[in-house]
């Protein structure tokens, strides 16, 4: 039997074999958790975010690269310091300070993240915009150890974001511009519809009137007179569309050569002095004879001048004032036009030299026209070296127009000139229209016409007269008002653009009247220069039987005149 020796020697052979055997175990264990621990460091220090990890009272333990970049501190100098020295962040905009995300990790023990516009300050102020999460680190027992933060930086992103919100803005503000350009381009289509029309329809209808034969000496020298007058707008209004065209496609050329603005001035004046006349409005002239030559175009600055002249003369009321000076400023020559007439708004003012721009583009626009006239003006004065700009208190405060242009040096030579490319017009036939026969005659038919144009409303009344109805004109809707209460007609015929109140506020002004009065509907028929598919269906529901588009023959006119009252077989 083994004696007690024995028994103890085995018991101490067997102690050291297990302490052997926990050593190698512990050593093995302490082995697998350097190298996990190493792996563990060299992934967080490979990762592309910033990473800190903390003990359970917010003392960094750990960083990696990419958080000693953003942050400027050291691993080395941050081991041990407490986590809101090393991780200092603030709110973007009121710059107030963040609570730290770890911190509430270790207090809440769930995970956490950072609000949008966080800014976190380095050791050396430099600010990164970032985002973040911080989750607790716990044991195998679920106790919390520490807490482990993962921000990165957001700069690129947030570049990204600003460009597209910059896209997007700029995306928006020509989708405006290109519907601001389509509008503008739709008001351009149907003013110049109505202004190239109006003057067509008193040619076209005393043309027809002449041919009947029927008009004695006082008419025949009217509707001549109509007939010049209107056809000289027309050419104007051509005039200022191909002038855009060739500015456009930049075939407009000079003839340039050494001239005196001051006699270009004159003739602009005496041009248009007819016309203030005619209103009793004052021009003044004031004139530096010495101001010196510039090197352009007598006939595109005598143009320019005129332009502007002609336009302080529309927007000038009567017995107004018109005041004209050409002056030298320091190397420029400077022609002002100052006028007292209505003014410019300070939201139309930076628009009035562009193309396709009018200050009322309504069909109750108090004034005609194409609104290029100051287009035309600006890229002459250009054209020319020079430069035109306009100033106005407001509404009711006037206007002063400046174009300047360089003074000619005195060795300047004209250089090359270019004549002026010759422009051939190919007249249209005018084809045969309906004799005025007056098979159905308008005798006893009472017709009121209504229109602003008084050359138009002359015409139209001389061809139902010619037809024998007994025949009102008003120049306003308000006018017609007047007359449908002093004696109600039989027909309407209206206008649909007029100053201040058009054919539409006018049909509805009627058809609300006999409303109230219990009477019978008025036969109505918008006779109007408007003439796209908008406007003859906004004409008919609004209370016309009828619509039709100017130029009107003569015949067919009164043939409609006809059938608005039962007339429309022959008699």
């Amino acid at each position: 039997m083994p004696t007690k020796d024995d028994e103890e020697q085995l018991l101490r052979s067997v102690a050291q074999q297990n302490a052997q055997s926990i050593y190698i175990a512990r050593r093995r264990a302490e082995e697998a958790l350097r190298k996990q621990t190493d792996w563990l460091r060299v992934t967080l220090s490979s990762i592309g975010d910033g990473v800190i990890s903390t003990d359970v009272e917010g003392r960094v333990t750990f960083m990696n690269r990419v958080a000693e970049s953003l942050t400027g501190w050291a691993e080395s100098e941050a081991l041990g310091r407490s986590l809101t020295e090393i991780f200092q962040i603030v709110t973007e905009q009121s710059r107030e300070p963040v609570e730290n995300p770890a911190q509430r990790a270790l207090n809440a023990g769930i995970i956490v993240g950072l609000a949008n516009h966080t800014i976190l300050i380095a050791k050396d102020g430099t600010e990164w915009p970032i985002d973040d999460s911080a989750a607790p680190i716990r044991s195998e027992k679920g106790e919390v150890l520490g807490a482990v933060i993962i921000f990165r930086d957001i700069s690129e992103r947030k570049r990204m974001e600003l460009e597209r919100e910059r896209l997007l803005a700029a995306a928006q503000t020509a989708q405006k511009e290109a519907e601001q350009a389509n509008r503008l381009k739709d008001e351009f289509l149907a003013t110049a519809s109505h202004e190239l029309r109006t003057p067509l329809t008193a040619v076209v209808g005393w043309s027809r009137m002449l041919r009947t034969g029927k008009l004695d000496d006082e008419s025949v020298a009217r509707a001549l007179e109509a007939i010049e007058r209107n056809a000289t707008l027309q050419t104007k209004l051509i005039d200022d569309l191909l002038d855009v065209s060739r500015i456009i496609t930049g075939k407009l050329t000079l003839d340039r050569r050494p001239i005196e603005l001051a006699h270009v001035v004159s003739d602009a004046v005496n041009t248009v002095r007819p016309v203030a006349d005619a209103k009793n409005i004052e021009i003044e002239t004031r004139f530096d004879t010495q101001a010196g030559p510039v090197l352009g175009d007598a006939n595109r600055l005598q143009q320019v001048v005129w332009n502007l002249l002609s336009n302080a003369v529309k927007f000038t009321p009567k017995n107004g004032r018109i005041e004209v000076a050409l002056q030298r400023v320091n190397s420029e020559v400077e022609v002002s036009v100052a006028d007292s007439g209505e003014g410019i708004s300070s939201e139309f003012l930076p628009y009035v030299f562009d193309r396709f721009r009018q200050g009322d583009g309504k069909t109750t626009r108090l004034h005609s026209g194409l609104g290029l006239g100051l287009a035309i003006v600006r890229q002459l004065v250009e054209l020319h070296g020079g430069t035109v700009n306009a100033h106005s208190d407001g509404p009711g405060h006037g206007a002063i127009f400046k174009l300047r242009l360089p003074v000619l040096s005195i060795n300047s030579a004209p250089g090359n000139t270019t004549a002026a490319g010759d422009l051939t017009l190919t007249r249209a036939r005018v084809t045969d229209g309906l004799s005025i026969d007056c098979g159905p005659t308008l005798d006893g038919v009472r017709v009121l016409v209504v229109d602003d144009d008084s050359d138009t409303r002359q015409m139209l009344k001389a061809v139902l007269s010619e037809c024998q109805a007994d025949v009102i004109t008003a120049a306003s809707a308000a006018e017609a008002i007047q007359e449908i209460e002093r004696r109600k007609p039989d027909v309407l015929v209206s206008d649909l653009g007029m100053p201040e109140q058009d054919g539409y506020e006018l049909i509805k002004n009627v058809r609300e009247m006999e409303s109230v009065d219990h009477t019978a509907r008025i036969p109505a028929l918008a006779l109007t220069a408007y003439a796209k598919a908008e406007d003859r269906v906004r004409a008919l529901t609004g209370g016309y039987q009828v619509h039709l588009s100017k130029p009107v023959e003569p015949a067919e006119f009164v043939l409609v005149v006809a059938n608005l009252v039962g007339r429309g077989q022959s008699s």
